[in-house]
């Protein structure tokens, strides 16, 4: 499955005049295709002009809805807006205006990296080699090949139940795969090898750049294990940020902060000092109504699995509020169990 264009998902207004401040409709003859859109031009000129520099006319989150974000539904080609010099399209008229309202708050970004001092990321790394130690000591940490986990839910939809489920599977270091089921529906992502693809029941596609770094911050950067084995990289930055309470289950914990900051994400883990549980993680994410704001789970329900202690189970708040399917349990964790080389890999297309 390449990156060809559907001529079906056709731009019908001239990305150059738009970004320049003004609406004008291109001419059906004078065109370009580009990652999956065909854009239309007024003008020869301006088809040149967008061919030079596609990346700052194109569609931004590769046609996902801005508001609903890169990673959601596609947008409307009818439906469109420019932000900050940057043409975003979306699914419906209300998610525009509320998009146009504050993109701050739904346009990912990396995450801002925690200031450091050595003595900040001494004791931070301190405390974080005594939390992996906790969970079953450096070596099996760090030995980890592969990571499976499984969350099996079922959900009120009108009069009916729906059994829904979250599997999310990542190969060390840069292979993911996320497969969603809702009753008889099912969709997956899948990034191997600085691609990633898109497969639903219908249909398939490749995914974005913008996509793909949407997907591992949604993936290896909020995921506790991924972020402990990038600890030692180089690029990684962790820091000491003081103590602080944490409520479970009606009582204060007493934990130390650490930040930990890896290709892009930013996650802060809540360590008991004296026992090394990790009691809590937060990151920056889109919560329940799709604006951009800080989740916390605060973890219990801690299992073995394969020589490691991993926490099952979470209360998760978002900005402070606890959120509605809140706690969340998983089904299982699995590590380093076997896959097909494409498991990863681009779908066959239909």
């Amino acid at each position: 499955m390449g990156q060809a264009c559907d001529p079906s998902l056709l731009f019908k207004s001239d990305p150059v005049e738009l970004v320049r401040g003004k609406e004008a409709e291109g001419q059906e003859a004078i065109f370009a295709d580009h990652f999956r859109y065909r854009y239309q031009f007024a003008n020869e000129q301006n088809k040149a002009e967008f061919l030079k520099n596609p990346a700052k006319y194109e569609i931004q989150l590769g046609g996902s809805c801005g508001r609903m974000g890169p990673l959601s539904g596609p947008g409307s080609t009818k439906i469109h807006a420019v932000h900050d010099g940057r043409i975003y399209i979306f699914a419906s008229e209300q998610c525009k205006k509320t998009f146009l309202s504050a993109p701050e708050n739904y346009l990912e970004t990396n995450d801002p990296v925690p200031a450091t001092t050595p003595e900040s990321t001494k004791k931070g790394r301190e405390l974080l080699e005594k939390a992996v130690e906790a969970m079953g000591g450096a070596s099996r940490i760090d030995g980890i090949r592969r990571f499976v986990s499984r969350r099996e839910k079922d959900e009120k939809h009108q009069a009916k139940v729906v059994a829904t489920s979250e599997t999310l599977t990542l190969e060390f270091p840069d292979k993911v795969r996320q497969e969603h089921s809702w009753g008889e529906s099912s969709y997956s992502f899948r990034a191997a090898d600085g691609k990633g693809w898109y497969q639903g029941s219908q249909e398939g596609y490749p995914l974005h750049a913008q996509q793909l770094a949407s997907l591992r911050r949604q993936t290896y950067g909020h995921n506790l294990v991924a972020q402990l084995k990038a600890r030692n990289e180089p690029q990684t930055i962790i820091a000491h940020q003081g103590s602080a309470e944490v409520e479970r289950d009606g009582k204060k914990i007493a934990v130390e902060k650490v930040a930990v900051a890896s290709r892009g994400s930013t996650i802060t883990l809540g360590i008991n000092p004296a026992s090394g549980e990790i009691v809590s993680m937060s990151y920056r994410a889109a919560g329940p109504r799709l604006s951009l704001g800080t989740i916390e789970r605060v973890f219990s329900n801690y299992g073995a699995n394969g020589g490691l202690i991993l926490p099952m189970s979470a209360a998760v708040t978002f900005d402070g509020k606890p959120v509605e399917d809140s706690p969340v349990h998983l089904k299982y964790i699995r590590l380093d169990e076997p896959v097909e080389p494409s498991f990863f890999e681009a779908p066959s297309s239909k």
